[in-house]
């Protein structure tokens, strides 16, 4: 690395530093990098801010509520925020953290805007958000990339045979073990057993209403263990007239977005997850972390790399709701099953400790730039 720590420049582009994984990466990466000597410069396109991070941040985030040509005016002019400010700053790495879906707008920005050597991270297994279309286009973007980062190993798998001319790594998703431990015992005013989901209400990729529909017909409700959900989106209010319509409205919580989530992980009997696909389920091994067992789905990608079944968890063949309304079932009358995947839950993920995967990604910038 020519630059030290202490004089190394890294800008971390996201869609925003709020709602998802990818977006929390960038807040917990940013710390522990700050905490490095490095200093850390944040780009968001979306104004949304609730992660704590570290650093310097350019918000080019407009007003959602412009239409027509007055939204045209605000992409122009924030497409000329963005190419003076990389015009004005030199980075020794960008690390673009966003998905990309508009393709001439993402060729412009990685061969002309981007003036530094970049490096692009695959947070999820639906490839389209991330390899825009036509083909050319994300062969010109990614070919030029220092490398492609994937959170998971099966993530990189279904694109490596295309990008071969690219090195391909995976980092993993970090758990800030302390912080973490800090807040769970924060009081939260729940006097009831329950499950716990999380996840954004933006589209149905978390599939909500599946899994409220399987645990109305599962037996949770009428051993009074309730249901939990943490989020907040577009998709919210049409869940909330599925459970009055199941008549759940006493059982089934829908809690919004919480600024910290870890006493709800801390006091859940376990936590579910019903996903279409993810990437690595930042849910997943914080739970896990917390000391948390888990049901999830073993969709793509990630759980099948975190989860190992009855040992710290329930993995369930991919969207097979019979077999799910089974896993949660064990994991309330399978006494000896609950308290092993109990015990084992937090060891299972030391290996993703924050400092863990940040002298991993330090050890990548020596060896690489």
């Amino acid at each position: 690395m020519k630059a030290t720590p202490k004089n190394f420049r890294l800008c971390i582009v996201s869609d925003q530093l709020s709602g998802g994984g990818a977006e929390r990466w960038a807040a917990l990466m940013s710390c522990y990098f700050e905490s490095q000597g490095i200093a850390v410069f944040h780009i968001i396109v979306e104004n949304a801010v609730t992660y704590s991070y570290r650093g310097q941040l350019l918000n080019l985030g407009g007003d959602p509520n412009h239409k027509g040509i007055v939204k045209w005016i605000q992409r122009i002019k924030r497409f000329q925020q963005l190419n003076t400010f990389f015009k004005n700053e030199k980075f020794d790495l960008i690390i673009d953290n966003r998905v990309k879906i508009k393709s001439i707008q993402e060729l412009i920005i990685h061969r002309f805007v981007y003036r530094s050597p970049y490096l692009l991270m695959v947070h999820s297994f639906a490839k389209h958000l991330y390899f825009p279309q036509p083909h050319w286009i994300s062969k010109a973007i990614y070919n030029k990339a220092k490398a492609i980062v994937s959170v998971s190993k099966a993530i990189q798998s279904s694109f490596s045979d295309d990008y071969k001319d690219t090195p391909s790594i995976v980092f993993y998703n970090p758990i800030d073990s302390v912080t973490l431990h800090q807040q769970k015992l924060e009081f939260i005013s729940v006097s009831y057993q329950f499950i716990l989901a999380v996840g954004s209400f933006r589209d149905n990729v978390k599939q909500f209403d599946r899994l409220v529909a399987m645990y109305a017909q599962s037996k949770l409700p009428s051993t009074d263990i309730h249901l939990i959900i943490l989020g907040d989106g577009p998709l919210r209010s049409k869940l909330q007239e599925q459970i009055y319509a199941l008549s759940c409205s006493d059982k089934i919580h829908l809690f919004g977005s919480v600024a910290n989530p870890f006493p709800y992980y801390y006091q859940a009997l376990f936590t579910v997850l019903t996903s279409k696909f993810e990437g690595f389920p930042t849910v997943l091994i914080e739970s896990l972390a917390i000391g948390t067992p888990v049901v999830a789905y073993d969709c793509f990608s990630g759980p099948s790399e975190i989860i190992v079944t009855e040992k710290n968890g329930l993995l369930i063949p991919d969207q097979n709701e019979k077999e799910f309304m089974i896993g949660m079932h064990r994991m309330i009358e399978d006494n000896d099953l609950y308290l092993l995947c109990k015990t084992n839950a937090s060891q299972s993920v030391k290996h993703l400790d924050l400092p863990l995967i940040g002298k991993q990604w330090i050890h990548w910038f020596y060896k690489n730039l």
